[in-house]
């Protein structure tokens, strides 16, 4: 009973951590916008960004096994992800057509807009 109690403290913990971690990063384009001085604005940034890291390497200590599995998870999924977009066919030109690439296509490149001599 007492160790399905830590568990859950320590799940909830972490996760509360977490959350303060991330709030801390989100404040952070805030802060040139607070109506405080440049020193103090400063501080403001170094000391969030402090307590983000601070709280978020507890929150790694606190859910450790927990993170490490969410990360391998992300990362094959992100691995798929890209391989797919690999497998998709790209448009190849057919002989004897320039292939230009979609933001420089138009007249500007094409031989017929070039001055004469």
């Amino acid at each position: 009973m007492r160790a399905a109690w830590l568990s859950v403290a320590r799940k909830t913990t972490g996760y509360v951590l977490f959350v303060l971690s991330c709030l801390g990063w989100a404040v952070l384009p805030f802060i040139p916008f607070f109506p405080i001085s440049t020193a103090a604005k400063a501080a403001w940034v170094a000391g969030s960004l402090i307590f983000a890291e601070v709280t978020w390497w507890l929150m790694v200590l606190l859910l450790g096994k927990e993170v490490i599995d969410y990360c391998r998870r992300a990362w094959r999924l992100l691995q798929a992800a890209w391989a797919r977009r690999r497998r998709q066919p790209c448009a190849v030109p057919e002989a004897g057509e320039v292939a230009w690439p979609a933001a420089s296509a138009g007249a500007a490149h094409s031989a017929d807009s070039q001055p004469q001599a």
